[in-house]
């Protein structure tokens, strides 16, 4: 219960601040509003609580592990083993 309610609280906030902003509120069309946010929980609910969308999660988290580890081999490479000593003043 308290996730729902996050939700809607956060989607409140996030609604008036935009129509705060809002250059012409009477363009915004609500119908658009409220599809976009049926294909939101719908994809929130398939990422989170289906083998597929774990796993395609799972994927993505993967792929960004092995591109941090490659930062990290470079920033070794360049910097040698100063990441690991620290930067020490010598006065």
């Amino acid at each position: 219960m308290d996730r729902v309610l996050h939700f809607v609280l956060a989607l409140a906030v996030v609604a008036i601040l935009a129509l705060l902003v809002s250059s012409d509120r009477k363009k915004i069309r609500i119908r658009y509003v409220i599809q976009l946010l049926v294909i939101e929980v719908l994809l929130a609910w398939f990422f989170l609580n289906s083998d597929v969308g774990l796993g395609f999660v799972k994927g993505f988290s993967e792929m960004f592990e092995k591109l941090l580890g490659f930062a990290n081999e470079g920033t070794n490479f360049v910097f040698g083993s100063m990441n690991d000593q620290g930067w020490h003043s010598s006065s």
